[in-house]
């Protein structure tokens, strides 16, 4: 997700300061990684396999009525309960009542209390017995599922699970350790159009006003990943890229750019199809949907802030070029377009694992940016995103992996995105490119449509590269502050060299480093590029100079991330 405030900050959890200290005294280091304490409870002896979302909605209310289907496998005897997410009625109004739940057509007993709806199972089921349940309810969803006016003036319905907002307005194990594949019925006015994960199946006009949309996801996808938008929309089909269908959906009235939306659509599908592997997912949709700038990687379906506003707030502030056509920003998409492989099809095992969605998606756009813009443009977001996760790291100091993966969600914060992208480019440097990429399509290939860790990607680098990373991963992802370099030069003319010196500034232990001095003979002439490793505070270097440099430039290929003050003695 790339929220347009800048902040690239999914959502707000106003307890991660607390949370993060929490987690850190009392957290264990196993590997050189730090342990992560997930507070979200698991359910030994049940695996949710499907979900069916009939859901109805009306205009004039922000009221929905419910019927969801979950399909259940018990894998293991003397199961007499299980539970899943969904919020009860508050005070405010909000949250879902349960009217009745029902397992082969007999009403079945249960407690709905806070965010937990308890099924009771009566007859114990034996392992490997599947059941379906039938779960009734109506109410008004809090957030998850929100209404609002279009920045084209449309009403439109729109859900924004981010990061455990399902449980709002549906029934779900609603955590990201969960993937499921999903339906969705969805009964609305006729007027609308309804857009959703996966493939259409069919619409249907029920002669009164309202019409049936029933879209299927077959590749199994975590809770927040679900999506559903319901407007009066434009449609447009751009062919298929690699047999993928593309579509967009924007609300009328709308300003879109469709051709470049399509275009970045075929070359990502091309581009990371050869570069990780194939597109996962059944059709790859793109969204002009929510209340504000914000951008998110649904799979199959990608929502882009289009503005307008929900219902009872101010809309959000236009920034940037505020004429701009939606889906014009390339960078945007090959960001939300990295995320179908990384996030969406490979999904970290944990929140504190978030940077393998972030940082993956930020990287690869970068990439995308080198393939088809040039190396200029590599480079230039390559040095702006090295800016701004030295600042994220003064700003919200936190390390790229955060110790906690709570029930609630991820300490998000930009050090995932910037820095995390940072750390994979120069993980790229340290085992070279051919490795780099090889080792991505291992990694991807192993753990596609399910979980992974930090640790299942250093161990993929290692078998790739030969090269214990241990100490790589923990340097650039456990500590908050990366290195602060000092570096002076003065050329010896009776040597004949340029001596240089390079101190380590930063709180705690040195940093181990590659790093690269380009010398020139001629101002903005042909550079000797020089490479150094350094592993304490305080090192110095000698390069032999036949005379005095013109220009000396510390890391000219623009691979290291540091915060360097260069001057000449």
């Amino acid at each position: 997700m790339m929220p347009a405030n800048g902040d690239n900050r999914k959502g707000t959890n106003v307890r991660r300061s607390l949370r993060l200290a929490a987690a850190l005294a009392c957290c264990t280091v196993l590997g050189g990684m730090p342990a992560r304490a997930d507070t979200y409870e698991r359910q030994p002896g049940i695996s949710v396999e499907h979900y069916v979302f009939n859901v109805e909605v009306a205009d004039n209310t922000h009221r929905i009525q419910g019927e969801t289907v979950v399909t259940v496998r018990f894998t293991a005897p003397g199961v007499d309960h299980f539970f899943l997410d969904l919020a009860a009625p508050r005070a405010d109004g909000t949250g879902m009542t349960v009217a009745s739940v029902t397992q082969g057509g007999a009403a079945t007993r249960f407690t709905h209390q806070g965010q937990r709806l308890t099924i009771q199972l009566g007859t114990a089921p034996g392992a490997g017995e599947v059941r379906e349940y039938h779960i009734k309810y109506a109410g008004e969803p809090q957030d998850g599922m929100r209404f609002g006016t279009t920045d084209a003036g449309q009403r439109g319905i729109f859900t924004w699970n981010w990061p455990t907002k399902m449980r709002e307005w549906a029934p779900t194990l609603d955590h990201v350790s969960s993937k499921v594949t999903t339906e969705f019925v969805i009964t609305a006015p006729e007027q609308y159009t309804v857009a959703a994960n996966g493939l259409l199946d069919s619409e249907v006009a029920l002669g009164d006003g309202r019409k049936v949309t029933h879209w299927k996801q077959g590749v199994p996808i975590t809770p927040w990943l679900n999506a559903v938008a319901i407007a009066r929309f434009q449609t447009y089909y751009g062919g298929s890229a690699r047999g993928v269908p593309l579509v967009i959906w924007a609300p009328t009235g709308q300003k879109v750019d469709v051709e470049n939306g399509f275009t970045v659509a075929r070359r990502t599908i091309d581009f990371f199809g050869d570069l990780v592997g194939p597109f996962p997912y059944e059709k790859l949709g793109q969204v002009v949907a929510p209340f504000d700038r914000s951008s998110t990687e649904h799979a199959s379906v990608i929502f882009y802030g289009g503005g307008g506003v929900r219902d009872g707030e101010k809309p959000t502030p236009r920034r940037g070029n505020a004429d701009a056509a939606a889906l014009s920003r390339s960078g945007l998409l090959a960001h939300e377009i990295a995320h179908q492989w990384f996030g969406d099809s490979i999904t970290e095992g944990g929140w504190g694992d978030v940077w393998l969605s972030e940082a993956f998606a930020t990287y690869f756009a970068d990439l995308y940016a080198e393939h088809y813009d040039g190396r200029d443009a590599f480079v230039t977001s390559l040095r702006s995103e090295r800016t701004g996760a030295l600042a994220a790291e003064r700003r919200e100091r936190d390390p790229v992996i955060t110790p906690a993966d709570d029930a609630a969600g991820p300490d998000l914060s930009r050090v995932q995105y910037v820095k995390g992208g940072w750390v994979l480019h120069m993980l790229r440097q340290q085992v070279t490119s051919p490795i780099f990429f090889k080792a991505i399509k291992t990694y991807y290939a192993d753990h596609h449509g399910g979980h992974a860790t930090t640790a299942d990607l250093r161990r993929a680098m290692e078998a790739a590269s030969g090269q214990d990373l241990g100490w790589f991963f923990d340097q650039w992802l456990t500590r908050v502050d990366s290195p602060k370099l000092d570096v002076s030069w003065v050329y010896d003319a009776a040597a004949k060299a340029v001596r240089v010196s390079v101190t380590q500034s930063q709180t705690g232990a040195a940093y181990r480093l590659p790093f690269e001095i380009g010398i020139s003979d001629e101002p903005r002439g042909a550079l000797r590029i020089q490479r150094f490793d350094i592993d304490a505070k305080q090192q110095e270097f000698t390069i032999p100079a036949e005379k005095a440099p013109a220009e000396l430039l510390f890391d000219p290929d623009t691979k290291l991330l540091a915060d360097v003050t260069l001057t000449r003695r």
